[in-house]
């Protein structure tokens, strides 16, 4: 009579002999990966504020973990117990500088504030300079997201109304040097609020 033999149980690794290479290269992508994607953050970082909250991010938990291996590290070789807790106010203390002004562009998102990157002045000043303009009223600028810059306006022109042209004209404009997305001009012959500054 045969008797039948038990399978043997896999390794603790699961893979086989072949396999092993390909989740070692898996792992080196993932980390080839992480780098690239911190670099494109990196060079984009002054543009969005996503962006910059992801870079922050990605360094930010690397460089805790080299500071919990090489604490920890210590801790067993010299037998420092004190170090942990050096090390983690410390970290504790290099996140909140680290993050300090990312809160602070946060925050002044959230309440509608002028991005820090508009020159409301030089906006001002351009459109007081376009032909038949003689006052801009109600200049408002916000941002609508990490990426995105609204502009609304009155634009008083005595002489005549403006048309399409002109219109579409201030709009790429205002596109191409400080980079509005959203804009809305409204022109009036008779002014019936206050010029800014005033």
């Amino acid at each position: 009579m045969h008797t039948p033999t038990a399978t043997p149980p896999p390794t603790s690794t699961g893979l086989c002999p072949g396999h092993r290479s390909e989740h070692r290269l898996r792992g080196d992508r993932g980390v080839y990966g992480w780098k690239i994607n911190s670099l494109a953050l990196l060079a984009d970082a002054g543009h969005n504020l996503s962006d910059v909250a992801g870079l922050v991010l990605a360094w930010g938990g690397a460089l805790v973990s080299a500071g919990v291996v090489v604490a920890g590290a210590l801790t067993l070789w010299m037998g420092w117990v004190w170090l942990d807790p050096v090390v983690s106010l410390l970290i504790a203390a290099v996140s909140l500088v680290g993050t300090w002004n990312l809160f602070r562009q946060s925050l002044h998102l959230l309440f509608d504030g002028v991005p820090d990157s508009v020159d409301p002045q030089a906006m001002h000043d351009y459109l007081l300079s376009l032909p038949g303009i003689s006052r801009v009223h109600d200049l408002h600028i916000w941002a609508m997201g990490t990426s995105e810059v609204a502009l609304t306006a009155h634009l008083v022109t005595p002489s005549g109304h403006a048309d399409d042209g002109f219109l579409e004209g201030a709009t790429d404009q205002l596109h191409e040097r400080f980079d509005i997305t959203h804009t809305t001009l409204q022109v009036v012959n008779v002014p019936f609020t206050k010029a800014c500054g005033e």
